[in-house]
């Protein structure tokens, strides 16, 4: 079973993603928009005064856009919003022109919709683990251990996160503070902004 995803949900063309709105609360995903249904672009949710979505818990973003619109639309721009943010982008096929490609993380195409949603966002915080080795990587090396005895894995809980890196060795309490700074200084690094940042260091040997 699919689990629960908090989707930003943006559409070149008014009433273009209705089918797909319904389609992820029917199957009790939450849907976030920038947009009211039949506006046309600016002002946004936020400038209007309510909470920006982005502002909130947001697993991955879904557009839905008419092929060959070469240019973004004004009702796409929470899409600009997520990709500074970090956040991935699955877009509802592929098309000629698009100016979202090199930032989309998959399509739907023949797919299901859900199902490629949750892929996208399963592998969201794929570029932060990256860097958080990248940072403990001479730490690693210099106590002889490898990176293939290293394991990441980050928890959202709402907008704090808990990043558990797992060694598979043995080491001292002020060496994993070390690796604890260095996973910290990869969040403040990141395109994204979180609440509270837990730091857990597991052994499995």
């Amino acid at each position: 079973m699919t689990r629960h995803l908090n989707v930003l949900v943006a559409e070149s063309h008014p009433g273009l993603a209705a089918a797909d709105v319904a389609a992820l609360e029917a199957a009790g995903h939450t849907v976030r928009r920038c947009f009211e249904p039949g506006q046309r672009g600016f002002p946004c949710v936020a400038v209007s005064g309510d909470e920006c979505p982005l502002d909130g818990p947001i697993d991955v973003a879904y557009l839905h856009r008419l092929q060959m619109t070469p240019r973004a639309t004004p009702l796409e721009d929470g899409i600009r919003c997520a990709v500074r943010q970090g956040v991935p982008v699955v877009e509802h096929s592929q098309s000629l022109l698009d100016p979202f490609e090199p930032f989309v993380s998959a399509w739907v195409g023949a797919d299901d919709l859900t199902s490629t949603l949750a892929e996208a966002a399963e592998h969201r915080f794929d570029p932060l683990c990256r860097d958080v080795l990248r940072r403990i990587g001479p730490l690693l090396a210099a106590a002889g251990i490898s990176d293939d005895q290293v394991r990441i894995k980050v928890e959202p809980r709402h907008l704090d996160l808990e990043i558990h890196l797992e060694l598979d060795a043995t080491t001292d309490k002020s060496f994993d503070q070390s690796l604890a700074v260095r996973a910290f200084d990869a969040v403040r690094s990141d395109k994204r902004r979180f609440g509270n940042v837990d730091v857990h260091v597991h052994h499995r040997s």
